[in-house]
């Protein structure tokens, strides 16, 4: 079993935080993380994260829970 983490989860609430204010992309990619100020290679577990939480499909695209 693989399982997803990232080396500081502060990184997290922020990146929630942020997504709140920035609006609905329409693909979440690594750049849109740039451009959002996660720029940090540890950020791109993100990504992953966030297909595991359902917020984006597998391949990125935004999904409703990204809304509520």
């Amino acid at each position: 079993m693989q399982y997803t983490y990232m080396n500081n989860s502060k990184k997290l609430k922020r990146f929630l935080d942020v997504i709140q204010d920035a609006g609905v992309p329409q693909k979440l990619t690594n750049q849109v993380l740039q451009g959002l100020g996660f720029k940090s290679n540890n950020d791109r577990p993100l990504l992953t994260i966030m297909k595991a939480f359902g917020f984006v499909s597998s391949s990125g695209v935004p999904t409703p829970r990204w809304q509520e």
